[in-house]
């Protein structure tokens, strides 16, 4: 039944979204074609009006699947309708699993077409090799490996998000249960604080890490060791905030529903 009702929240979520990313893919080939063989400065002039409108669909898609999946979130447990969802034979738990695996799942996929408009749009087919060493280059911070680099940037967006995706939905469950005012407080509170006990965090290391604690004296250069710090304990912190507050939010839902 969770899978279910995960395809039923994702077509709502991508609902708009094929509309966008397809008018952006659209500009991006035609911005790739006039790149490509337009020699005229007609064809160059084409070619930059079309990148730009292709940069405009393929984050507008991105944002629009993000706001839509919160937006389905509030649809399905809070609006006039939510009372469908309400009668069905599950628990809050596994609702609210539903709808937060949809939006990490609409999210990525967003991403994901959002970066292949971009690469037709900026041909970066033919540009691969400065890719590379642009990356090459970047994840020197991390002592020179490409795939530990890429690895861990992709954790740690990844754990950002959700941790953000949590706090929006705990904004929404808390202005149901209390003022618009607490509610807003008390979540930008818990984002607030996840910050802080991710900068307390480094700074503990700190205590025991002279090139950690260096991070926090001046704005040299960082060196490798410490910027592989600084993800990990970026991936534990937002990991574990992710967790708490996720559980955090299905309390709240099993205390009741207010839909008034």
């Amino acid at each position: 039944m969770l899978n279910k009702l995960i395809k039923i929240d994702l077509r709502s979520t991508l609902k708009i979204a094929p509309i966008l990313f397809g008018i952006g893919f659209f500009f991006a080939l035609v911005s790739f074609f006039f790149s490509k063989f337009g020699d005229s400065t007609i064809a160059e002039v084409i070619a930059d009006i079309s990148k730009n409108f292709a940069l405009s669909f393929a984050i507008s898609g991105f944002i629009n699947v993000v706001t839509r999946a919160i937006g389905v979130f509030w649809k399905k447990l809070y609006s006039d309708e939510s009372y469908l969802t309400h009668t069905l034979p599950l628990s809050k738990k596994t609702i609210y699993l539903s709808k937060t695996l949809a939006t990490i799942y609409s999210s990525l996929i967003a991403l994901f077409v959002a970066f292949i408009i971009l690469v037709v749009n900026y041909n970066l087919f033919e540009n691969f090799d400065a890719l590379k060493n642009f990356i090459e280059a970047t994840a020197g911070v991390t002592g020179g490996n490409v795939v530990e680099f890429l690895v861990l940037i992709i954790l740690v967006f990844f754990f950002e998000m959700t941790t953000l995706i949590s706090v929006a939905f705990c904004v929404i469950i808390l202005r149901h249960s209390t003022t618009n005012l607490k509610a807003t407080l008390l979540s930008a509170g818990s984002y607030l604080a996840i910050q802080a006990i991710f900068l307390l965090s480094l700074f503990l290391i700190g205590l025991f890490n002279p090139e950690v604690m260096e991070l926090f004296k001046n704005s040299d250069s960082v060196s490798a060791d410490s910027m592989k710090i600084i993800f990990y304990t970026a991936i534990i912190v937002y990991g574990l905030a992710t967790v708490v507050m996720n559980c955090r939010n299905i309390k709240l839902l099993e205390k009741g529903v207010n839909v008034a």
